[in-house]
C-alpha cells in the first residue's frame, strides 16, 4: 500500500512541476531557471506519450533478486553445509554400528554396496513389505503405512539433495541408513509403529519442501533451509539407530520409551519451522511477482490510453489539413499561406505513431511426479477438456473485437475506475453498466475487449467471455455454450497441479459427462466443474465476462436463473476467498444494462459498479494528466 501511495504521489507531484514550469516558462521565457526546468519538464513528457514513463518503473525489477540478501545466507549457508558435512559422518558411523549390532547384514536378501543409492531404499522397501505381509499381527497397518510413505518420497529426496554439494554423498549416507532402519523393522515391528507416525509426518514435510523448492531451485534462502532441514534429519536418524543398538534386548521387545518419543515431538517441530518459513518465502515471492504483472499490466494500459489520445490528435490534424486543402482548391489561397502551413505540420513532432511497447513474461516448467496417486493428472485434464474447445468464440471473432477497442469511446471516469481496479494489489470484483438497447459492439462491450487487449500484450493469461445474441437463440444452449467454454480456458491456462495434494476430483469420468451434445440437463454439473477449475487456479487470475444481461430475467427458465446466479456467485466467491492471501483475482463484467445478479452482488459488498448513461456524451478513451495524479 505504501508503494502504490508513493507512486500515487510521484505522479501527481510530475504534473504539478510541469504545470508550474509551463507557467514560468510563459511569463519568464528568457530566465535559465525557467528554461532549464521547460526542458526537463518537456523531455519527461515526451517520455510519457511514449508509453515509457511509467513502464520503465512498472518493469523494473521484474527479473531482479528476490529482496531477500543472497550474500548473508550463501555466509551462513556455507557455514552450515560444514556442519551437515560433520553430522552426515556421524550418521555414516551410526548406520555401521546399527547393522552390525542388529546382525541385519545376516538376515539380508538384498545386495548391498558401500554406497547404497535410492533404488537399494527401494528394493529394501519391497522386501519389507513381503514380509510383513506374511505376518498376522494387527498392529503392523502402521509400519505398512510408514513404508509406503517413504517409498513414495524418494526421488523428492533425491532432488533436493542434488541441490546441495556434494549430494551424491548426502544421498548414500540417508539412504543406508534408513535402508538399516527399514530391515529392523521386519523384526522390531513394535518400535516400528512406535516410530512410523513420526516417519509419517516427516513425509509430508519432505514432499512440502519438493513442491515449494521446484519453483526456487537457486534461491540461496531455499537451499539455507535445505540444509539446516537435512541437519535436523540426520540428527534424528542418529537417534533412531543410537537407542535402537544401544537399548537392551528386553526393552526392544517394548518400546524405546518416553525421551525417544520427546526426541520425535521436538524433531519433527523444527523440521515443520522449516517448512513454514519455506512456505512463506513461495507466497512472498508469488505475491511479489503477481504486484509485478500488474504494474506492467497498469503501465501498459496507461500507454495504450496515451496512444490512442494521440491518434486522435493526428486524425483531427489530418481532418484540418484536408479541410484547408480543399478551401484552396475552392478560394485559391497564395502559395505561400500553403508552404507555411504545409511547414508547421509537418515539424509537429507529435505526427506518427509511437512504438508499441511489449513485456515478454517467463514461465516455470516442471516435470511431473510419476507416483502412484490420484487417477488423474493435469495431462488427462487437458485431453478431457480438448472436446469443449469448439464452443470457444473463435480467435477471429475476439481479434476483431480488440482491433475495435482500439479506438473507443468511453467516460474518463470509467476509464480511470477501470485503471485502479488493474493496478490493485488486491483481488476484486467491478462491474461497468452501460445504457440497454444498444448496438453490437457497444461500449461496454469494447470496454473488455480493451482490457483483454493490454492482457494479452503483457502475457497475462485471461479467462474471457462475449455473450451475443444470435438466431436461432436458446438461452439454456446459450448459457450451457459460455460455461463449456470457460470450462476449456480455466483448464488450459491452470499452472502446474499436484495431483496428491489436491482433494478434488477431476478424473476423466467427470469430464465425460459434459460431452453429450448440449444436454442442458448439465449445466449444474458443468457450472460445479466450472467452480472446482477455479479454485485451483494460478496466483494471478484474470476474468472478464461480456454481455450476462442477455441471460437475465424473471421470465426465463427457473435453470437459466438458478445457473446464472451459480455463475456470478463463483466468479465473486472466488474474488473474496483470495483476499488477503497468496492469490489475486480479478473479475470484470460488462453489460448493457441492469444484470440483477450482479446488482445483488453490490448489495452484498462483493463487487463495485459504475455506471454511465449515454454513449454519445462520451470522449475517447483517456486519462487526462490531471486524472493520472488523482
Amino acid at each position: 500500500m505504501a508503494e502504490t501511495t508513493s507512486r500515487e504521489e510521484n505522479a501527481e507531484n510530475f504534473f504539478l512541476v510541469r504545470r508550474y514550469s509551463e507557467r514560468i516558462r510563459d511569463e519568464l521565457p528568457n530566465e535559465p531557471l525557467s528554461q532549464g526546468l521547460a526542458v526537463k519538464v518537456d523531455s519527461e513528457a515526451e517520455r510519457q506519450h511514449k508509453g515509457k514513463y511509467y513502464i520503465d518503473e512498472a518493469m523494473k525489477g521484474m527479473f531482479g533478486e528476490d529482496g531477500t540478501d543472497p550474500k548473508f545466507y550463501e555466509s551462513i549457508y556455507n557455514n552450515k553445509l560444514s556442519e551437515l558435512e560433520s553430522k552426515s559422518e556421524e550418521v555414516k558411523l551410526h548406520w555401521h554400528k546399527f547393522q552390525s549390532k542388529l546382525k541385519l547384514s545376516e538376515v539380508d536378501k538384498i545386495k548391498t554396496t558401500s554406497e547404497p543409492d535410492m533404488s537399494v531404499l527401494r528394493d529394501a522397501i519391497e522386501e519389507a513389505e513381503s514380509q510383513l505381509q506374511q505376518k498376522k499381527e494387527s498392529n503392523l497397518g502402521k509400519t505398512k503405512t510408514f513404508l509406503k510413505r517413504s517409498v513414495s518420497c524418494l526421488d523428492k529426496y533425491h532432488y533436493l539433495f542434488d541441490l546441495l554439494p556434494t549430494g551424491d554423498k548426502y544421498t548414500s549416507i540417508f539412504t543406508g541408513s534408513l535402508t538399516a532402519i527399514v530391515k529392523a523393522t521386519v523384526t522390531h515391528e513394535k518400535i516400528a509403529t512406535e516410530m512410523s507416525d513420526g516417519f509419517d509426518e516427516i513425509s509430508d514435510h519432505v514432499r512440502a519442501f519438493y513442491f515449494v523448492v521446484k519453483d526456487h531451485p537457486n534461491s540461496m534462502y531455499i537451499k539455507y533451509h535445505i540444509t539446516l532441514f537435512y541437519y535436523d534429519l540426520f540428527g534424528f536418524l542418529v537417534i533412531v539407530m543410537q537407542q535402537w543398538y544401544s537399548s537392551s534386548w528386553r526393552r526392544i521387545a517394548k518400546s524405546l520409551g518416553d525421551s525417544f518419543l520427546k526426541n520425535v515431538e521436538d524433531t519433527l517441530k523444527k523440521l515443520g519451522g522449516y517448512t513454514r518459513k519455506i512456505k512463506e518465502e513461495d507466497t512472498r515471492r508469488k505475491s511479489e511477482n503477481t504486484l509485478r504483472k500488474l504494474e506492467a499490466l497498469g503501465a501498459m494500459m496507461e500507454a495504450s490510453l496515451m496512444e490512442q489520445a494521440r491518434m486522435r490528435k493526428t486524425q483531427e490534424r489530418m481532418a484540418m489539413e484536408n479541410a484547408f486543402l480543399s478551401a484552396l482548391v475552392q478560394q485559391q489561397l497564395p502559395p505561400n499561406v500553403v508552404r507555411n502551413f504545409l511547414k508547421d505540420t509537418t515539424n509537429d513532432g507529435s505526427m506518427g505513431p509511437p512504438p508499441r511497447p511489449g513485456v515478454m513474461m517467463g514461465s516455470i516448467t516442471e516435470e511431473t511426479f510419476a507416483n502412484p496417486g490420484p487417477s488423474w493428472s493435469q495431462e488427462s485434464i487437458l485431453a478431457d477438456v480438448e472436446p469443449l474447445k469448439q464452443y470457444l468464440q473463435t480467435p477471429q471473432d475476439v481479434n476483431r473485437l480488440v482491433e475495435l477497442s482500439r479506438s473507443i469511446a468511453v467516460n474518463t471516469e470509467i476509464s480511470i475506475r477501470l485503471h485502479k481496479w488493474v493496478t490493485n494489489p488486491d483481488s476484486e470484483a467491478l462491474w461497468i453498466e452501460g445504457p440497454y438497447g444498444l448496438s453490437y459492439p457497444t461500449q461496454s462491450t469494447l470496454t473488455s475487449a480493451f482490457m483483454v487487449g493490454n492482457l494479452r500484450r503483457v502475457g497475462i493469461p485471461v479467462i474471457v467471455e462475449f455473450c451475443q445474441y444470435k438466431r436461432p437463440w436458446d438461452r439454456e444452449k446459450e448459457l450451457l455454450k459460455v460455461i463449456y467454454g470457460l470450462i476449456y480456458q480455466a483448464a488450459t491456462t491452470l499452472e502446474k497441479l499436484e495431483p496428491e495434494l489436491i482433494d478434488i476430483d477431476f478424473t476423466s469420468a467427470r469430464f465425460q459427462t459434459l460431452n453429450k451434445d448440449l444436454n442442458v440437463s448439465t449445466l449444474p454439473a458443468a457450472i460445479e466443474l466450472f467452480a472446482d477449475l477455479v479454485a485451483v487456479g494460478p496466483a494471478l487470475q484474470f476474468f472478464i465476462i461480456d454481455g450476462l444481461q442477455l441471460f437475465d430475467g424473471r421470465e426465463h427458465s427457473p435453470l437459466v436463473r438458478k445457473s446464472l446466479r451459480s455463475l456470478v456467485n463463483i466468479l465473486l466467491k472466488a474474488v473474496k476467498e483470495a483476499s488477503g492471501k497468496d492469490k489475486v483475482v480479478k473479475v470484470l463484467f460488462t453489460t448493457d444494462g441492469l444484470v440483477r445478479e450482479l446488482a445483488s452482488g453490490e448489495r452484498g459488498k462483493l463487487l463495485s459498479r459504475e455506471t454511465y448513461e449515454n454513449e454519445d456524451e462520451d470522449e475517447l478513451l483517456i486519462i487526462k494528466d490531471s486524472d493520472l495524479g488523482r
